[in-house]
């Protein structure tokens, strides 16, 4: 694969990432949410909020981000193949109708945390500082780096209070 490939593949995921969180934030400032933070692990990204469990704000915060994800995967997955001619050793050949089942099944697997969460606000509304808490608490099962925003600083403490995830040995027992 030639290095423009390479850069092609490198910042279409890390583009593709970046829109989605975006997505998500445009949508929780357009309500009038405010973003406590943005947290990196090993499973993705993810955005904490001081929302509240609208159904309708939900569903836009799944739906929009994948829409968003769809659209720029089939852009860089037909520039991919189109453009620079990458070939993988896959089963399917890279033909609109494969390349449109693989973009579709990116853009589910990317929003799958956000469908999640989802059926926990229905599931389990909470409002105010314990939503945030749940979020953080959620976070702390992994290792994670969190920054926190400007309006996001005062949960710091509790970040560091709830302290960093147990080694496997030590959990559940």
């Amino acid at each position: 694969m030639s290095a423009p490939s390479w850069l092609w593949l490198a910042l279409g995921l890390v583009a593709i990432i970046a829109a989605h969180e975006l997505t998500h934030v445009a949508i929780a400032r357009a309500y009038g949410h405010r973003l406590v933070c943005v947290a990196f692990n090993v499973i993705g990204v993810a955005v904490v909020f001081e929302d509240t469990p609208q159904p309708r704000y939900w569903l836009l915060q799944v739906a929009l981000p994948a829409l968003t994800t769809w659209c720029l995967s089939t852009a860089w997955l037909f520039g991919l193949f189109g453009f620079f001619g990458l070939s993988l050793a896959l089963p399917l050949p890279p033909q609109p109708g494969s390349l449109l089942l693989v973009v579709t099944v990116l853009s589910v697997l990317t929003s799958g945390g956000d469908l999640a969460a989802f059926v926990i606000e229905r599931r389990h509304p909470l409002w105010g500082d314990d939503r945030v808490l749940r979020d953080l608490r959620l976070l702390r099962k992994l290792p994670t780096l969190v920054l926190f925003t400007h309006h996001g600083r005062r949960w710091k403490p509790t970040w560091q209070q709830l302290g960093a995830p147990k080694p496997a040995a030590e959990m559940g027992g």
